[in-house]
C-alpha cells in the first residue's frame, strides 16, 4: 500500500519511497573538552529532555561528558531502550534553542529534504517497528534493540509530499496542543477541588473533636498470609503503596474469587482504607473509600481497613474528604516511622482528632466533592477520548 487510510483532500499522489539515508545523516560530533554542559536524556513518554530541569539536578557528570554526542534544535536521537510507550525504542526531536550533549549510547542524527515535524510523528507511529524487528541483531538484550547503525539508516520510509507533510503535521501538532491543555484543564481541577474542600473543612465553625477510634474500628489485612493461599494463587489483592488518587473507584480495584470460609477479612461497602507500610510518608497518609459493592475484594498485610460504627452520625465520605485534607494528611504523615521503609501505626493513628460537623454540614461538603469529582470524571474521559482519537490517526495516516 503506497496511500493511507486517511488523508486530505485535494491529495490522491502515492506516496515515495525513500531511504532513511538519503534524508539523515549520523551526528558525530561530541563534547570535547567538556565545553558544553547541558546533558539531555531521551524520554519515551517525555521526549528529549534537559536533565537539569527534569531531575532538578545532573544525573551525569559534567567533568566526563566529552564522549557525548553534541545535538542542536532539529536533530533526532534514537534511544534503543524499550519500554511500553515505545516496544522499539523512541525517536525523538530535539526542540529547544540551547545545544545540548547526549550519551554515546544513542543514535543522532541530523535530516534535510523533510518536515522535521511530519518524521517525528512517522517516528511514533508503529510503521517502522517491522523494520527493526526484521533487521535487528539477534542475541540483543530483551530489553534494549541492537542494529547497526548502517541498518538503521538503511531503513525504508514513505512519505507524501512536502505539502501534504505540512498539512498532517501540523493538523497532528493541533492535536497534541488539544491534548496538553486537556491535561491543564485536569490538573487544575484537580488542585481547585483539593483547595475548595480543604477551604471548607478549615472553617467549620461548629463540631465536636472525636478521636478515630470512637467512631470505627480497625481491621487487618491478609497477615501471614500470600495470594497463594487463596485459589491456588490465582487472586489478587488491594495495594494502595503506589496509589496517590484521591478517591479509588471500584473498576480499578482487583476483584478477588475466594472460598466462602476466608471472608473474616472481606471488604464492605463504606469501608476506608489505610496504608501501614510505604516507601515515603506521603503515601502512608493515603486513605480512600470504596463506595461500591465490593464482596470478595481483600487487603493485602500492608493495608488495614477501617469501617465506622453509624454511617447516619459520620458519613464515610465525609470523613474520606477530612482525611485527604493538608491538615490531617500532615496530621497522619508525622506518624510515619522509619527510613528505608515508612510505617505507621494502627493504635497511633485511632488516637487522631478528627472534626465531626452537624449532618447537614458534612452532606453539604459531600454534594461539593461529588459535583467536582463528577465533573473530573467527564473531563478525564475526554481527555481519554483524545487519546484514543490520536492512536486511531497515528495507524491510519502513515505508510
Amino acid at each position: 500500500m503506497n496511500a493511507p487510510k486517511i488523508r486530505f483532500c485535494n491529495f490522491i499522489d502515492d506516496y515515495n519511497k525513500i531511504k532513511l539515508s538519503s534524508i539523515a545523516k549520523k551526528i558525530s560530533k561530541k563534547n570535547k573538552e567538556n565545553t558544553i554542559t547541558n546533558v539531555i536524556s531521551n524520554s519515551a513518554i517525555y521526549g528529549l529532555i534537559s536533565q537539569r530541569n527534569f531531575f532538578d539536578k545532573d544525573i551525569a557528570n559534567n567533568d566526563n561528558t566529552e564522549n557525548y554526542y553534541i545535538i542542536e534544535n532539529g536533530d533526532f536521537v534514537y534511544n534503543p531502550r524499550k519500554s511500553n510507550e515505545a516496544p522499539y525504542g523512541p525517536i525523538n526531536l530535539y526542540k529547544s534553542e540551547d545545544a545540548g550533549v547526549i550519551s554515546p549510547l544513542y543514535l543522532c542524527f541530523k535530516t534535510n529534504n523533510i518536515n522535521k515535524v511530519y518524521l517525528e510523528y512517522y517516528f511514533k507511529s508503529p510503521f517502522w517497528y517491522r523494520y527493526i524487528y526484521l533487521n535487528g541483531d539477534s542475541g540483543a538484550r530483551h530489553d534494549r534493540v541492537s542494529i547497526k547503525d548502517e541498518v538503521f539508516f538503511d531503513m525504508n520510509i514513505k512519505t507524501p509530499s512536502k505539502e501534504e507533510q505540512t498539512k498532517v503535521s501540523n493538523f497532528l501538532s493541533l492535536l497534541d496542543k488539544k491534548i496538553e491543555l486537556q491535561t491543564k484543564k485536569i490538573e487544575d481541577l484537580k488542585l481547585f477541588k483539593k483547595g475548595l474542600i480543604n477551604h471548607l473543612i478549615d472553617n467549620i465553625e461548629e463540631y465536636e473533636e472525636i478521636k478515630l477510634k470512637d467512631i470505627g474500628f480497625t481491621y487487618a489485612g491478609l497477615s501471614g498470609k500470600t495470594k497463594e493461599d487463596f485459589d491456588n494463587g490465582n487472586c489478587k489483592f488491594i495495594n494502595f503503596v503506589s496509589v496517590l488518587n484521591d478517591n479509588i473507584d471500584i473498576d480499578m480495584l482487583p476483584m478477588v474469587k475466594i472460598n466462602d470460609n476466608e471472608k473474616q477479612n472481606g471488604v464492605q461497602k463504606n469501608d476506608i482504607f489505610f496504608n501501614t507500610s510505604s516507601e515515603t510518608k506521603e503515601e502512608v497518609a493515603l486513605c480512600s473509600t470504596i463506595c461500591e459493592n465490593v464482596s470478595n475484594v481483600y487487603l493485602n498485610s500492608f493495608c488495614f481497613g477501617f469501617r465506622i460504627y453509624d454511617i447516619n452520625k459520620v458519613n464515610n465520605e465525609y470523613l474520606n474528604s477530612l482525611l485527604h485534607c493538608n491538615t490531617y494528611r500532615k496530621q497522619i504523615s508525622n506518624l510515619g516511622q522509619g527510613f528505608t521503609r515508612v510505617n505507621i501505626s494502627k493504635n497511633e493513628l485511632l488516637e487522631l482528632l478528627v472534626k465531626i460537623p452537624t449532618s447537614e454540614i458534612q452532606n453539604k461538603i459531600i454534594r461539593v466533592n461529588r459535583m467536582l469529582s463528577n465533573r473530573l470524571k467527564f473531563e478525564e474521559r475526554k481527555f481519554q477520548r483524545l487519546n484514543e482519537l490520536k492512536k486511531g490517526l497515528m495507524q491510519s495516516m502513515f505508510v
